[in-house]
């Protein structure tokens, strides 16, 4: 008698590491489990797209103060008034677009 105990003890013991008990409960946990996991790769996601949009930002404004180096330069060397205008055109641009940039932050 004492061995059939023990046997049914070690079964029940068995059945609860395997994830036994109420199947209501089991499939709450799996859902709650599920649901964690979801967001946590939402979040993870929307991190990574900001960082992407930070460094392309920053990549942007590096771009524009280039251009705009360029065209200080260009405006400087320019002997005729077409090309002042020109450089004077583009250099008003970047830095328009440089300052819409920065202020978007």
């Amino acid at each position: 008698m004492r061995r059939v105990f023990l046997l049914a003890a070690a079964a029940t013991l068995l059945t609860a590491c395997e994830g036994g008990g109420d199947p209501v409960e089991q499939a709450l946990r799996e859902e709650s489990a599920n649901n964690h996991a979801e967001a946590e790769f939402a979040r993870q996601q929307q991190e990574a797209a900001r960082a992407a949009d930070a460094t392309n930002r920053q990549t942007e404004i590096a771009r524009l103060q280039r251009e705009i180096t360029v065209a200080e330069v260009a405006l400087g060397a320019a002997a005729d008034p077409d090309s002042r205008a020109a450089a004077q055109a583009s250099l008003d641009e970047s830095r328009r677009a440089l300052a819409r940039l920065e202020g978007a932050h």
